[in-house]
């Protein structure tokens, strides 16, 4: 994800680095945790946040995260995914 903190760092281009509920410094209390509720978070993310237009770079889990969203919830503003 280096190259990304890089763009993040070095360009005008806003990058959002999130730990997904379960990992990291997020929460690992979850009624259940299940893709619906991993799309859940990002979709509440997306709207609270109130981003347009936007890309999504997953890497890994991110990536089929991230395909799961663009199939599911089919947002207009998702410009790209990889």
């Amino acid at each position: 994800m280096n190259p990304h903190i890089d763009l993040a760092i070095n360009s005008s281009v806003p990058v959002i680095f999130y730990d997904q509920i379960g990992s990291a410094r997020s929460s690992h209390i979850a009624p259940a945790i299940t893709i619906d509720l991993f799309i859940a978070e990002l979709t509440n993310l997306i709207d609270h946040l109130k981003i347009s237009a936007f890309n999504i770079v997953g890497h890994s889990w991110g990536g089929v995260l991230g395909v799961e969203y663009a199939i599911r919830v089919q947002p207009p503003d998702l410009n790209t995914l990889s």
